[in-house]
């Protein structure tokens, strides 16, 4: 966006004391923004972003028909900056009810294969649209791994990680294959309910971001995260068994 590149814009020259001075408005970089945004909205936000990213993920267990009561306490549970980090907890609840008791994130399966694929193709995506915006990708609001080049990505992305979910539990695989990790990038193409309105999640993510950066940045005062699935049954569903 044009704004975040300007520097300096010329305004007016005035005499003052037999001198000439040049006065200007300086305009703010958008990665300098990020050094300013303010504490209080960066809590705020991730407050927003871990309570979407629960409600997601009960929505997908639910449509998965699994019991949801443990999730939906944890996120009445939840307080502002998530300082109890309710997101954590549900994340271990959450992954058993959709593939099992014995089931762990740190397994090497076929699931958990295309879970890391998915969310892959989706921070992929959502670093796209905050480099787009000209910010910078290293700067989070809650991740802080200096390790980590993708931290504001990877605090972006998490109220669409349910949809990566929502898609792999709908499929029925035995390994994971080229014909699984196409199917993971066209799910980028679901159509999704982003705050009340349908469209692609790719568009969803897009608008979701710039709204995400126009929030910090003070260019709005309100923002709204809210994605439901528009189906029962994932789109883009593979062919059969594979």
């Amino acid at each position: 966006m044009l704004r975040h590149y300007l520097i300096l814009q010329f305004t007016s020259l005035i005499i003052l004391n037999q001198s000439l001075y040049l006065t200007c408005t300086l305009f703010i970089l958008g990665p300098e923004r990020q050094f300013l945004w303010p504490l209080e909205r960066r809590e705020q936000l991730w407050t927003r972003i871990a309570h979407a990213k629960i409600e997601s993920q009960i929505k997908v267990a639910r449509l998965n028909g699994c019991p949801v009561q443990e999730l939906e306490s944890e996120l009445e549970a939840i307080e502002v900056n998530d300082i109890s980090n309710r997101e954590a907890v549900v994340a271990r609840k959450y992954f058993p009810l959709l593939f099992g008791k014995d089931f762990s994130r740190r397994q090497e399966n076929q699931y958990n294969a295309a879970l890391d694929y998915g969310y892959a193709v989706l921070l992929a995506e959502t670093n796209q649209s905050i480099t787009e915006n000209g910010y910078l990708m290293e700067l989070g609001i809650h991740h802080q791994n200096r390790e980590n080049r993708f931290n504001l990505g990877s605090d972006l992305m998490e109220p669409f990680r349910p949809v990566i979910d929502y898609w792999v539990t709908g499929q029925k695989f035995a390994e994971f294959n080229r014909q699984v990790r196409v199917g993971l990038v066209d799910a980028m193409h679901t159509v999704i309910k982003y705050n009340g309105i349908e469209m692609l999640t790719q568009n969803a993510v897009r608008q979701y971001v710039r709204e995400c950066l126009d929030y910090l940045s003070g260019e709005r005062d309100e923002i709204e995260v809210k994605v439901e699935f528009k189906d029962e049954v994932p789109n883009h569903a593979l062919d059969g068994h594979v």
